[in-house]
């Protein structure tokens, strides 16, 4: 009986162990489908869980619009204007994440001119779109070092444009 009641434990609690780690920024950037803005104010930064900030949001004019985390392993860089916010930048050092890390959403790659899926390094592009929300785009890079530990990076934005201008050389949509 012992047995059969830690195996229906396990069984059912296992997909929440696996939550996913960067869900609250997609909550932090949400704009539902009908808004004519087009980015979030600095407080919807607060939306966005587990992160230790170096100061809060309402000092980010001190310190050029810019507000830094850490969550976990993960290093948290909000941008933006005086006030609104305009991107998210996640970087995680010797560490493993993908697309799913942000969670529930209809996600679609967007096929560029930077594409790489080598052996050691990984470029991606991505539509992230929740029901009734507008879309935000995804950056992706995945890189490994020689000794196999290596880092990836994640950039949130509400523009395509914006992602596209990320990675070192000029990216186009295809």
């Amino acid at each position: 009986m012992k047995f059969k009641l830690i195996f229906v434990t396990l069984f059912f609690l296992a997909p929440f162990a696996e939550a996913a780690p960067f869900d609250s920024i997609i909550d932090a950037m949400a704009i539902k489908a009908g808004d004519p803005q087009t980015n979030n104010g600095w407080e919807d930064t607060a939306k966005i869980q587990g992160v230790e900030w170096e100061w809060p949001y309402a000092e980010v004019g001190k310190h050029d619009d810019q507000m830094l985390g850490k969550a976990g392993d993960a290093e948290i860089t909000v941008n933006g204007a005086r006030t609104f916010i305009t991107d998210v930048e996640i970087t995680i050092a010797n560490g493993e994440q993908d697309i799913k890390a942000f969670g529930e959403g209809n996600i679609t790659k967007i096929k560029t001119s930077c594409d790489d899926d080598s052996l050691l390094n990984t470029v991606a592009f991505y539509q992230f779109e929740r029901d009734k929300q507008k879309p935000l785009y995804i950056y992706y890079q995945s890189s490994e070092g020689a000794g196999g530990s290596g880092q990836v990076d994640f950039t949130v934005a509400y523009q395509l444009e914006d992602v596209l201008g990320i990675y070192p050389e000029p990216c186009q949509a295809l």
